[in-house]
């Protein structure tokens, strides 16, 4: 054979030899890719044996789907099914659901520092100081520091007794508003609205030294700007956001969640600070509760324990303002019906 054959041949055995080092390297990547699936397969298999039953999942989402309308009715049939502990893998959440009250009493008694810290959510670390306060806090020393604030100083018994009076003329106001309406005659009477001014009263009163609602209020605007606020952000806090339980979806924010999390969350930033600039000045000018001989609210102790011990920063304070405010107030909020049964 020539050289000039050579040349014209030549590049058909290279090709040859191109594909045949091609078809190698994809075959080998094929079985590493089979032989990692396997292990984790297999590794999968193991662990599942050592978890309580459960329904099977599909794979990425898990049990997400088989969820239905009223998850305690899902999680209650699975218990009835699968018995009385049950694994489910909600997304990449690992979880377990019961229905047994020995071992409800083991998950949260016995192995209660296991089972105590709250799955970390979005809108609570946009919305709630990532997780700052003692009701969203995982359990460990920060958790520890704002329970005992709460415990030592701001929840006693002599504390709490402190604001009898307010809880009085509360009442007084209530019974006084509700039968002003009722002798117009004729019309019927919101009874909810009328205590959930009351019980906003009393919270707020004991929280921020402000009357909301009612005569000597704050006024229309402003009660009406803080009901929406706080109402807003416990509606924010029940919404689901996919990107809890699919962490890979965090990122795209279909519905807009984050923005939506991230603007409510500077919103109440600015209203505690508010909050807290206001206390600071009358701190300043009286020494003691809003006219000098007044019980002190709840901020006007934080402020005094963050001044003399140091324990609390303002990002501390205004996540427990976050807490107080909407644990209080979710009953009373347009999205607290009746729990279905």
């Amino acid at each position: 054979m020539d050289a000039e054959k050579l040349l014209q041949v030549e590049p058909y055995w290279i090709l040859v030899i191109n594909l045949l080092k091609h078809n190698f390297l994809l075959l080998l990547v094929t079985l590493v890719v089979i032989f990692l699936a396997s292990t984790a397969s297999s590794t999968q298999r193991k662990f599942r044996k050592l978890l309580p039953p459960g329904p099977p999942g599909w794979p990425i989402v898990g049990n997400l789907f088989q969820l239905g309308p009223l998850p305690h009715r899902t999680f209650a049939g699975f218990c009835r099914q699968y018995g009385p502990l049950v694994y489910l893998k909600i997304g990449s959440v690992h979880t377990v659901t019961t229905d047994c009250p020995q071992m409800i009493k083991e998950l949260l008694w016995n192995q209660d520092e296991i089972f105590a810290s709250r799955p970390r959510r979005t809108a609570a670390k946009l919305m709630a100081y990532d997780d700052m306060n003692v009701g969203l806090a995982p359990y460990g020393a920060h958790w520890k520091l704002m329970r005992r604030v709460c415990m030592e100083h701001l929840l006693t018994t002599r504390r709490i007794e402190s604001f009898q009076q307010h809880r009085l003329e509360e009442a007084q106001a209530l019974v006084q508003s509700v039968w002003e309406e009722c002798k117009q005659g004729g019309k019927v009477v919101n009874v909810r609205e009328h205590l959930g001014s009351f019980t906003m009263n009393i919270v707020t009163r004991m929280l921020l030294g402000k009357r909301y609602f009612g005569s000597e209020s704050m006024g229309a605007k402003e009660a009406k700007e803080f009901r929406e606020l706080i109402h807003a952000a416990i509606a924010l806090h029940g919404t689901f956001f996919v990107g809890d339980y699919l962490s890979f979806l965090k990122w795209f924010d279909f519905r807009g969640y984050q923005s939506l999390f991230k603007r409510m969350g500077k919103q109440m930033d600015v209203y505690y600070s508010s909050i807290l600039e206001e206390h600071r000045d009358r701190l300043q000018q009286f020494g003691n509760g809003p006219d000098g001989n007044g019980p002190q609210d709840f901020v006007d102790v934080m402020l005094k324990i963050s001044a003399g011990e140091g324990k609390l920063n303002d990002i501390e304070m205004k996540a427990l303002m976050t807490w107080w405010l909407e644990a209080q107030t979710l009953p009373l909020s347009p999205w607290s019906g009746a729990w279905p049964s």
